[in-house]
């Protein structure tokens, strides 16, 4: 399975400002991310516990990757957290929930996730 690394907005708002108001950042580069590889299946499987919904009930169509896509794109953030103390906030968990939260309260619903 092809793997990602996935940065809660937050969080790659926060490094970019730590980039840019921290001397230690101007003028350097850095990979942003978590720095945790994961899968769709992993990502699937953390909707259906925060919705309380039956993985049972989702179909899973595993396709081909796409000409030249990478099989594994993870971000090393050693510079980053070594330099600037940066460290992400939201692991994917609770960046899935942080977002069915938000999503809920603007359309009114209230929602309680575990």
């Amino acid at each position: 399975m092809r793997r990602r690394d996935l940065t809660y907005v937050e969080d790659m708002a926060s490094a970019i400002v730590q980039m840019l108001f921290f001397k230690e950042g101007i003028g350097r580069v850095f990979n942003i991310g978590s720095g945790v590889a994961v899968t769709i299946k992993d990502i699937i499987n953390l909707l259906c516990d925060a919705l309380d919904k039956p993985i049972s009930d989702v179909e899973i169509v595993e396709e081909t990757g796409t000409v030249g896509d990478p099989f594994s794109n993870v971000a090393d953030i050693t510079q980053i957290k070594k330099i600037l103390n940066f460290k992400p906030k939201f692991g994917l968990e609770a960046g899935l929930k942080e977002l069915i939260a938000q999503r809920m309260m603007s359309k009114g619903e209230a929602m309680d996730l575990k």
